[in-house]
């Protein structure tokens, strides 16, 4: 039988969640609130459109008030990063120990290289693979200098160098070979191996990650960054599949880790999916 929680109380289970329940701090804010901050959110979405302020800086001050912006600098590009580049809401800072399952859920074919010749394309990888591994990290129009030009047979006319190699480091960035060491004043990538930017929660070599215990450790991060839910809500975090999601929501019911629950007022909207909630287990029940 699942346990009834009134509208009020999902409110504020989810605001404790997502931080937004406490008052913010008085004095400087230090690296490790940040740290903490973002280790509760488990990602934030990237914007490169700046009118008031890029959107990732954002989550941030909603929390803490003025703070450092080159704290985040710090996270993501100094080693031991607390955050990386990645895809899951969209292009996201994620912590490193979701990248390895992400890769395995995540297809975003249409940012990357997948309808150039596979002739072109493996060659033009390969070389952008042996620069990065050689030297520092690049941008796209830095390795563009590097490579020379780069004819894309796809196009009726060759198409531009920049063009070619940026459509292949966005492939090898959502297969995980390489990804962002930082970013550039201008916000443009500076890409590297990923093996230089992760340094934690490496699979042993030779062995895979299982996608159905991934799926259960985001779907797990998911609901404890939201508090309380749908399974539309937890798949929707890290932009995984409905279906896949579903299952890990029973196995994390199973295992003790969300309580099924029904939430005044959820039963009025339009699906019967969206009436099903589930609390995460850490976070207590408001009175």
């Amino acid at each position: 039988m699942r346990a009834s929680l009134s509208l009020k109380q999902a409110r504020r289970i989810a605001l404790a969640a997502q931080g937004l329940d406490k008052v913010r701090p008085a004095g400087p804010v230090t690296a490790r609130a940040v740290g903490r901050t973002f280790a509760q959110l488990h990602l934030v979405q990237i914007d490169s459109v700046n009118v008031l302020s890029r959107s990732h800086y954002l989550p941030f001050f909603s929390r803490l008030g003025n703070y450092d912006r080159s704290i985040l600098h710090r996270m993501a590009a100094i080693p031991p990063r607390r955050m990386m580049e990645y895809w899951a809401h969209e292009a996201s800072f994620i912590r490193p120990e979701h990248f390895h399952d992400l890769v395995q859920w995540q297809n975003r074919k249409w940012v990357g290289a997948s309808a150039m010749d596979p002739e072109l394309r493996h060659g033009v990888a390969s070389r952008v693979l042996r620069e990065l591994a050689a030297g520092k990290p690049l941008t796209a129009a830095e390795l563009t200098a590097r490579l020379g030009h780069v004819e894309d047979r796809q196009k009726e006319n060759w198409g531009w160098n920049w063009n070619a190699v940026k459509r292949v480091l966005e492939h090898l960035f959502e297969e995980g070979l390489v990804s962002a060491a930082s970013r550039t004043d201008s916000f443009e990538r500076r890409y590297t191996l990923t093996s230089k930017v992760l340094a934690v929660g490496r699979p042993p070599e030779g062995q895979a990650v299982d996608p159905e215990a991934a799926m259960d450790r985001l779907i797990d991060a998911a609901a404890r960054a939201h508090g309380i839910g749908t399974v539309r809500c937890f798949a929707d975090y890290f932009r995984t599949p409905m279906r896949a999601a579903a299952v890990s929501v029973s196995h994390l019911v199973e295992a003790g880790r969300l309580e099924p629950v029904t939430v005044a007022g959820w039963d009025k909207l339009s699906t019967c999916t969206r009436k099903l909630g589930y609390r995460a287990r850490q976070m207590a029940v408001p009175c």
